[in-house]
């Protein structure tokens, strides 16, 4: 009697396994096509970032929330992409080593600038110490390219914070 129940068992076992790869599959895909460059020119800088924090929602890690405020003001595609891998990196320490439970995002749009804050309640680490890795060091030569001003904020126990208060360019050819 066991034996014949065996199969039965098996091909839930089976099931599950099946939907976790489909799964795994298809956030491999979702994150792919943020790579490209293409997509983030297609979908802007708001959803593309939208778009992530809905990626972190699903995997259910932990509780993703987004909030953009003001009047969307014009940014070269260029400039936006910095901007997204910037925060992308961000995110991506955030999965790898945070253990948090709750990320924010939040986007404001000001007459002069966009400012960019990304949080989350994790474990934090103690920047006096930690040298910078290489995605830090990105993230700080992104922000210098794009005359931004940038922090970066940490405490054990607190969390991390990202900042970057993006100057739009005055020069009214670029935002053409």
């Amino acid at each position: 009697m066991t034996l014949l129940k065996a199969p039965e068992a098996l091909k839930a076992q089976l099931t599950d396994i099946k939907s976790v790869v489909s799964d795994t599959v298809q956030e491999v895909r979702n994150l792919s096509k943020t790579l490209n460059n293409d997509v983030i020119n297609k979908n802007g800088l708001v959803r593309s970032l939208q778009i992530e924090i809905e990626r972190f929602n699903r995997l259910g890690f932990l509780e993703a929330t987004f909030q953009v405020n003001g009047e969307e003001e014009y940014i070269s595609s260029e400039h936006e992409i910095l901007i997204f891998r910037m925060y992308q990196e961000f995110l991506s320490n955030v999965m790898k080593h945070s253990k948090a439970d709750k990320l924010s995002v939040t986007l404001n749009y000001s007459d002069k600038n966009l400012e960019i804050i990304a949080e989350d309640n994790g474990v934090g680490f103690d920047t006096s110490k930690k040298t910078e890795s290489s995605g830090l060091q990105t993230i700080k030569g992104r922000a210098v390219l794009l005359l931004a001003e940038y922090s970066l904020t940490s405490e054990i126990g607190k969390g991390t914070r990202l900042s970057l208060i993006y100057p739009y360019p005055d020069d009214t050819d670029e935002r053409l």
